[in-house]
């Protein structure tokens, strides 16, 4: 099933530059790998004040592609922070999975290629 993303804004910051975009959704996927790998590594610290800033920052990743569903993941995964002073696993692997389905969603639709 087809996820929803908008990659209007990234078009637009992007100037509808196709190699352009096609970089930037490179770092997109090398940074929010790197940021799943942050957030595990501060669960297991129990860096609360890492792990919300990582959420930020791994929610606006997800901003920008406009994928909603991944959007208010982070914010239910910021709400367990802040009830918790934690989060489980079971959160990080679900922003993984977000990640996952952005991946091949892009690949769908011809913005990244079957290398990453």
């Amino acid at each position: 099933m087809a996820i929803s993303i908008d990659t209007r804004y990234l078009s637009d910051i992007c100037i509808n530059d196709p190699a352009m975009i096609s970089e930037l959704l490179r770092e997109w996927v090398d940074d929010t790998e790197t940021k799943i790998g942050i957030l595990r590594h501060r669960q297991s610290a129990n860096d609360g004040k890492g792990l919300f800033n990582t959420l930020h920052e791994l929610k606006t990743n997800f901003f920008m592609l406009g994928y909603s569903e991944a959007i208010r993941g982070c914010e239910e995964v910021l709400a367990t922070l802040d009830k918790q002073g934690t989060i489980f696993t079971k959160d990080i692997d679900r922003l993984a999975d977000f990640r996952e389905k952005t991946i091949n969603e892009l690949r769908a639709l011809s913005l990244l290629g079957d290398d990453l």
